[in-house]
């Protein structure tokens, strides 16, 4: 027995129109729609719950007071032991005999 089937009729797609680059028009009804996503028909936000980010430019600045100071430190290390040491003597003390 064998019993032949017939394919189901594949229904023709319907033809949307395109623009001349061939991208596929909106529907005209729902283009203007105020609650069509994009729309422009409401400038203000229907969210209210809105997180302010922290400030970045004030949260680093004991970085930078801390790379000062160890500089400073330097320096005065610099002046204080190392031109003692090659016989330059600019503060007129005598720690190194």
């Amino acid at each position: 027995m064998e019993q032949t089937r017939e394919p189901a009729p594949v229904p023709e797609p319907k033809a949307e129109t395109t623009n001349r680059w061939g991208a596929v028009q909106p529907d005209p009804v729902t283009a203007d729609a105020p609650s069509r996503w994009g729309s422009e028909g409401s400038s203000e936000p229907t969210f209210t719950n809105v997180d302010k980010p922290a400030k970045q430019g004030n949260s680093k600045w004991w970085i930078i007071l801390i790379v000062v100071l160890v500089v400073l430190c330097l320096c005065a290390c610099v002046v204080i032991f190392g031109l003692p040491l090659l016989g330059l003597d600019l503060l007129g003390l005598n720690i190194i005999q």
